[in-house]
C-alpha cells in the first residue's frame, strides 16, 4: 500500500507538469500569432502615427500663426522706418532702435486729456518705442512691444487708493516687477502706502481711456493694456540695452557731465525692510554691495536724439511703478535735470506721468529716423 500511493503521487506530478508545459505552448503561440505582442506592437505603430499627425498639426498652426502675425511671433518684430525701408527688430538688434518715435499710433507733438478717477490728467501724444521683451520677463507674451509717452506735466502725485492686491486688473503690478516676487523672497507689503501708490498707477482699468482715444486702427486693435508709467526694471534694461552696457558689477567711481555711461542695476531686497528696490551705481557712503536708495547724479545721461526717452528733460521727473526701499512711502521715479539719476520720491509729491502702452508683437510700427 504505501508503494502504491508512493507511485500514484508520481504519477500525478508527471501528468501536472505536461498539463503546464501545454499550457505554456498555448499561451506562447497565442502571443506570438497575432495575440497579446502583435497587439501590443499594432497600438505602438498607432501611438507614433498619431504623435506625428499632431506634431505636423501643431507644426502647421505655428506657420499659419506666424503668417498671420506676419511674422513676428517668432524671432523678431518688423519695423518700417521714415525712409520706407523695413526692418526685422531682433533681440541682438533692437536696442539701436528704443527711443525713436512712433510715427502711427498717435499725433506726434499733440496732447490729450484722459480722467483717472475724479481727477483729470493731461498727457503728451508723442509716443516711444521703449522696450521689446523677447524673453517674455514681464508675462505679456514673448516678443511684446513697449511705447511709452513723453512727459508733459510735473504736477501729479499718486494717489494712495486702497484697491485689491489680488484682482486680475492689478496683476500688471507683479509682472512688471518681476524681482519683487521671485521665489525665495517677502514681497514688499501690499498695506505699504508706497506699494497701494503702485497698485493705482498699474490698475490697467484706470487707463483705460488712453487705449482708443486718438489711437489709429492699424495700431489701436493691437493694445494689450495701458499703464500709467513703466516699472523701474523695464526702464533701466531699455537704457542698459540701448547703450549696450554690460558691466557684472555697479561701477561706483564718481561721475561727472562727462563721464562715459554705466550700466545701471536694480536689486531686491535692498534691506531688512523689504520697503522696495535699491539701485545701483551709487557713490553714496550707506550703499551696500553697491546698491542705495538712488543712483549717483549723471548716470541717467542719454543723447539728444532720445532725451525724453529716458532722461525726461531739463525740468521733468516722471514716475516709475516700483516701490522703493527708503520707506513705505516712497515710490521711484526719474529726476532731471542737472543730476539724471534714478531717485525716490514720497507718493504724495508731484512729478510726471508718462504712460506705458503694452502691444501685441504682431503690431506694424513705423519708426521716425
Amino acid at each position: 500500500m504505501e508503494n502504491k500511493s508512493k507511485g500514484i503521487t508520481l504519477v500525478a506530478l508527471v501528468i501536472t507538469i505536461v498539463i503546464l508545459l501545454i499550457l505554456s505552448a498555448v499561451v506562447i503561440r497565442k502571443m506570438t500569432d497575432g495575440g497579446i505582442i502583435a497587439k501590443a506592437q499594432k497600438t505602438i505603430d498607432e501611438y507614433k502615427k498619431t504623435a506625428q499627425e499632431e506634431e505636423q498639426m501643431l507644426s502647421n498652426l505655428s506657420d499659419y500663426i506666424t503668417e498671420q502675425d506676419g511674422g513676428n511671433s517668432g524671432s523678431g518684430v518688423e519695423v518700417t522706418l521714415a525712409n520706407g525701408s523695413k526692418v526685422i527688430l531682433t533681440k541682438d538688434n533692437f536696442g539701436q532702435y528704443l527711443g525713436k518715435k512712433v510715427t502711427n499710433y498717435k499725433t506726434v507733438g499733440g496732447t490729450e486729456s484722459v480722467e483717472v478717477g475724479s481727477s483729470n490728467y493731461t498727457f503728451s501724444t508723442t509716443y516711444r518705442l521703449y522696450y521689446i521683451d523677447f524673453d517674455n520677463k514681464f508675462k505679456d507674451g514673448a516678443g511684446t512691444v513697449y511705447l511709452k509717452a513723453d512727459c508733459t506735466s510735473n504736477n501729479y502725485n499718486l494717489p494712495m487708493t486702497d484697491i485689491s492686491f489680488d484682482t486680475a486688473e492689478n496683476i500688471k503690478i507683479r509682472n512688471l516687477n518681476p524681482e519683487l516676487y521671485k521665489p525665495g523672497v517677502t514681497p514688499p507689503k501690499s498695506i505699504n502706502s508706497n506699494m497701494k501708490a503702485v497698485t493705482w498707477l498699474t490698475n490697467t482699468n484706470n487707463w483705460e481711456g488712453l487705449v482708443t482715444s486718438g489711437a489709429s486702427t492699424e495700431i489701436g486693435s493691437k493694445v494689450n493694456y495701458i499703464v500709467g508709467a513703466p516699472s523701474l526694471e523695464m526702464m533701466m534694461d531699455g537704457f542698459n540695452t540701448h547703450y549696450n552696457l554690460t558691466n557684472a558689477t555697479p561701477d561706483n567711481t564718481e561721475r561727472t557731465e562727462t563721464s562715459p555711461r554705466t550700466r545701471l542695476f536694480y536689486k531686491y531686497p535692498y534691506n531688512s525692510s523689504n520697503y522696495g528696490y535699491g539701485v545701483g551705481p551709487t557713490t553714496n557712503s550707506k550703499a551696500v554691495d553697491g546698491y542705495y536708495t538712488n543712483t549717483s547724479n549723471y548716470t541717467v545721461q542719454t543723447d539728444s536724439q532720445i532725451d525724453s526717452m529716458y532722461w525726461p528733460g531739463s525740468n521733468q521727473y516722471y514716475w516709475l511703478a516700483s516701490p522703493s526701499s527708503s520707506n513705505d512711502i516712497a515710490v521711484m521715479f526719474v529726476l532731471g535735470g542737472n543730476v539724471n539719476n534714478v531717485d525716490y520720491s514720497n507718493f504724495n509729491h508731484n512729478r510726471a506721468f508718462c504712460p506705458l502702452v503694452s502691444l501685441q508683437s504682431s503690431v506694424q510700427l513705423k519708426l521716425s529716423d
